[in-house]
């Protein structure tokens, strides 16, 4: 996998290998030579269920000295064996992403079937997909793919810029048998290698004399061996997040005669971002200074004001989603007179109206919590994708967002709790670490259930959902949800036949927090059993375990504390009689606790589940810990309550 964005990654199975030769050479992996040993592939005993499985991914950068024209070369040759072609949709569909410096060559690709016939994807079939201003993206399709056959690609990007090189995945979504990267660097130039997801003592490459001359440049060559995939499991952060990878930078370049710095510090790229984006956007701000003092008047508390800017633009100015863009040259004045704009310039619009009454506040680039974990020793504006507001007030130092109307000030969106960006000051323009308020999360349950002699049920729920638990059912919120909406939104789990006879929103005490009331029958609600009515008091809870793998290499983020509780009060009708309830019952393990309380009169109930979540990340040590108490806790919530016809 080969992208700009660094991921930080957290180390899975994999193998060095130490190679004498470099396997990129023309007799290891020749194009459309499949050896019997390829066509043999097979799913790995620890992943039956594979759906493809990568024989190679070979990649090489040749970097010469920065004289004339000399361009910096990549190239890339991938094989992949498919097992299951349904199943197999991103090693079928390929993208490959290319920048606005760089030059796309060479390619090929072909799919291979096991009686040899081979099919070539045609050059007509490479489309462009644009994404962003600076970046697009190669798209094909291989055809003819069958279970049992091989595909495989290749192509070469040429670059001119020596201020940043593609930083190389070793992991991906498939379990890989081999990935390698070659580097040859001329004499003279000075780098870093940066590596994620490896133990220190893998991470020496092999190194190869090119020439008995000492000008010669030399090869240095990473190889990983039968690499875990990495694939979407529950409550992780973007995939790349988690990938075994290595970041090159080159830093200068020195001979007798020259010396020339390729990456500078972090006050120079800031100087971009404000040459090119924020400045420009923020210069036209025609109208800015009047909607400013119009907003502040009367008001003699400046952090009141704060919040009354950051409440104005986030709920009068509408949030647009443009995909491949995080920062835009559109004026401030645009955004206020035409009430839309992307959410970093919404912040943009912020920070300048602040300035007008002379709050201090500055512009502040992050990597979103789905695009990339930051690290701050690689020198790529590529690791952000988002702009925030830092605002100084009375000496403490807020950051805002105003792009969602679901988050209030001074919290954040949960896609924004990072812990590190780049503060755009001009000079002062540095690395600074972020931390944001802990808001108050969860959702919270409570049910009057009415069990009829024929198994229906007629409930009348209210529910409080609060702080980042918002966002998880924002199309319940802001439209005219229908039946099955709701059952989407909250029953899913438990796919009932949902009857929903009346919904509105309520009032709620705090405004990080919304109330909802609804009403709605169950029909054949309870089941037969023997005899008796038998149902499951608890409608919300989770049913299923949401961590079904046996293992699992990286963190369980849960990317916040939070709880959630449902209160049942179960009431029969006169014809019924309660025989037997759930027990109480009490889970769990260091940072996550599971309780219910079960209580009885007369014939009436009352069942209490509640589940807090107060640590966020959990190591892959505590996995197979938290996976048997969310089995149990699950199974919990699915207890039956019996009743007899009197």
């Amino acid at each position: 996998m080969f992208s700009r964005n660094l991921r930080i990654a957290v180390f899975v199975g994999f193998i060095l290998v130490c190679n004498s030769t470099s396997l990129t050479a023309e007799d290891q992996h020749k194009w459309g030579k499949v050896t019997q040993g390829e066509w043999s592939v097979a799913a790995p005993t620890a992943f039956p269920e594979a759906a493809a499985v990568v024989i190679f991914d070979i990649g090489k950068i040749d970097v010469p000295a920065p004289y004339g024209n000399n361009l910096i070369a990549f190239e890339r040759h991938v094989r992949t064996k498919i097992l299951n072609k349904g199943a197999a949709d991103k090693a079928v569909a390929i993208e490959i992403p290319v920048y606005g410096s760089e030059s796309f060559r060479g390619f090929e690709a072909q799919t291979i079937l096991p009686d040899g016939k081979k099919y070539p994807v045609a050059k007509d079939a490479l489309l462009k997909k644009k994404s962003g201003r600076n970046l697009e993206y190669m798209t094909f399709t291989f055809p003819a793919v069958e279970d049992g056959c091989i595909v495989e690609f290749k192509y070469k990007i040429w670059n001119e810029y020596y201020g940043s090189l593609d930083t190389w995945y070793f992991q991906g979504p498939y379990y890989t048998l081999e990935s390698s990267l070659s580097t040859t660097i001329a004499p003279g130039l000075n780098y870093t290698a940066i590596t994620r997801n490896i133990p220190e003592e893998l991470r020496k490459p092999v190194k190869r004399e090119i020439g008995l001359d000492p000008s010669m440049p030399v090869e240095f060559t990473w190889t990983l061996r039968d690499v875990y995939p990495i694939e979407p499991e529950p409550y992780m952060a973007a995939s790349h997040s988690y990938y075994a990878s290595l970041c090159l930078q080159l830093l200068s370049f020195k001979d007798i005669d020259n010396f020339v710095k390729f990456i500078s510090d972090w006050p120079s790229l800031a100087e971009v971002v404000e040459e090119n984006y924020t400045n420009p956007a923020m210069d036209k701000d025609k109208g800015v200074q009047e909607k400013a003092v119009e907003l502040s008047s009367g008001i003699n508390d400046t952090l009141a004001i704060v919040r009354k800017f950051c409440d104005f633009v986030r709920l009068e100015i509408l949030t647009l989603d443009v995909e491949g863009y995080y920062l835009s040259t559109q004026g401030v004045d645009k955004v206020l007179s035409e009430r839309r704009g992307i959410g970093s310039n919404k912040n943009l619009l912020l920070i300048q109206m602040l300035r007008k009454i002379g709050v201090t506040a500055n512009p502040v680039l992050i990597g979103t919590r789905s695009h990339t974990f930051f690290n701050p020793q690689i020198y790529d504006l590529n690791q952000f994708d988002y702009l925030l507001c830092l605002a100084e007030v009375g000496g403490h130092a807020y950051l805002l967002d105003a792009s969602d109307r679901w988050v209030p000030f001074p919290y954040l969106p949960f896609d924004a709790l990072v812990s590190g960006g780049l503060v755009i000051d001009g000079k002062n323009s540095k690395i600074v670490s972020l931390t944001a308020p802990e808001r108050k999360s969860g959702e919270i349950f409570t049910t009057k259930m009415i069990v009829a002699a024929d198994g229906s049920a007629l409930c009348s729920t209210h529910v409080n959902l609060a702080g980042h638990n918002l966002g998880r059912h924002k199309e319940i919120l802001e439209g005219t949800p229908q039946a099955d909406d709701i059952r989407e939104s909250f029953l899913s789990e438990q796919a009932l036949d949902m009857d929903l006879i009346d919904f509105k929103m309520t009032e709620t005490a705090g405004e990080d927090s919304v109330g909802i009331d609804m009403v709605f029958q169950l029909a054949d609600y309870c089941y037969m059993l023997d005899s008796s009515l038998t149902g499951e008091p608890l409608l919300f809870s989770p049913k299923e375990n949401p961590f079904t793998k046996p293992k699992r290499s990286f963190p369980v983020d849960f990317g916040y504390p939070h709880q959630f509780s449902e209160t049942v009060d179960l009431v029969l009708s006169d014809s019924l009689q309660l025989i037997s309830l759930p027990e109480n019952k009490r889970l769990g393990i260091q940072g996550l606790n599971y309780t219910r309380f079960v209580a009885k009169a007369d014939n009436q109930a009352r069942v209490i589940s509640q589940l807090i979540v107060s640590k966020s990340l959990f190591v892959p040590t505590d996995y197979t810990q938290l996976r048997d108490t969310f089995e149990q806790l699950t199974g919990a919530s699915s207890d039956p309550f019996v009743v007899e016809v009197k």
